[in-house]
C-alpha cells in the first residue's frame, strides 16, 4: 500500500501529563493490514509517534528511565491511512497543518513529510488511566523556540521497505508489522535484502 494516499499506552506516572504540549514527530510507521478480531476482517493501519516536551519546575526536560536510559516522554496514535473527506486522519492533519488539503495536494500526498515536524498535541488520559491519548495536533509556527530533537525521524513504506528503520523499531513493533497480511518480505526475513540500508534522517523547516 505504501504511505503515498490520495482522498479515496504503562503507569500513570510514566505518562505524558495531560494538556497541551510542544512535540515532535518522530515516527511514521506503516503497521500493514491488520487483523480485526472483532469483525475478522483486515484493516491497513499506520502509527505515528511524537516526543513530548514536558519541563518541570526547574525547566528541566521531563521522561522516564527504561533499563536505566533516560527517554523523553513519547505519545503515539494509530490511523487507518485514508484522507477521505471527514476521515480522522485527514481532520487530524489539517488541524497540524491549520490549512485544508487542497485538490492538487489531495492527488499524492506522503505522509511520511510529517516525520521531523513539530506540533502542539492535546494530550488526555484514558479512562482506566494507563494510556495517554493523542486528540489533536496544532501548527507549531516558525516563531515558535523549538527545543533541539532528541530522537531520529524514521519513515518506514512498504513502498520502499528500508530494513535499517524496521530493525531500529521496538520488539513489539516489529511483531506486529510482520503479522501483517502485507508485510514485505524482507522484514520477515532479512537475508532477502542486497545491502545494508541506512535508516533516513527527515528534518523539516517548513511545515509539510
Amino acid at each position: 500500500m505504501g504511505l503515498t494516499l490520495t482522498p479515496e499506552s504503562g503507569s500513570q506516572r510514566d505518562l505524558v501529563p495531560e494538556g497541551i504540549h510542544l512535540a515532535r514527530c518522530v515516527k511514521v510507521i506503516e503497521l500493514g493490514e491488520i487483523k480485526n478480531n472483532t469483525y475478522n476482517n483486515y484493516t491497513p493501519k499506520v502509527m505515528f509517534q511524537w516526543e513530548i516536551y514536558v519541563t518541570d519546575h526547574d525547566g528541566r526536560l521531563m521522561g522516564v528511565t527504561i533499563d536505566g536510559k533516560w527517554e523523553p516522554f513519547l505519545a503515539s496514535r494509530r490511523f487507518t491511512p485514508s484522507l477521505k473527506l471527514g476521515s480522522p486522519l485527514r481532520k487530524f492533519l489539517e488541524g497540524w497543518r491549520s490549512r485544508p488539503f487542497t485538490d492538487e495536494e489531495l492527488k499524492k500526498f506522503h505522509i511520511g513529510n510529517c516525520a521531523g515536524h513539530y506540533a502542539f498535541l492535546t494530550i488526555k488520559h484514558g479512562k482506566s488511566g494507563k494510556y495517554a491519548d493523542v486528540e489533536s495536533a496544532q501548527i507549531a509556527t516558525k516563531e515558535v523556540p523549538k527545543p533541539s530533537p532528541i530522537l531520529p525521524a524514521l519513515v518506514l513504506d512498504f513502498d520502499a521497505p528500508n530494513l535499517a528503520v524496521f530493525m531500529s523499531l521496538s520488539q513489539k513493533l516489529q511483531e506486529i508489522i510482520k503479522g501483517s497480511r502485507n508485510c514485505p518480505p524482507v522484514f520477515r526475513d532479512p537475508s532477502l535484502a542486497l545491502q545494508p540500508a541506512e535508516a533516513p534522517e527527515t528534518e523539516k523547516d517548513v511545515i509539510f
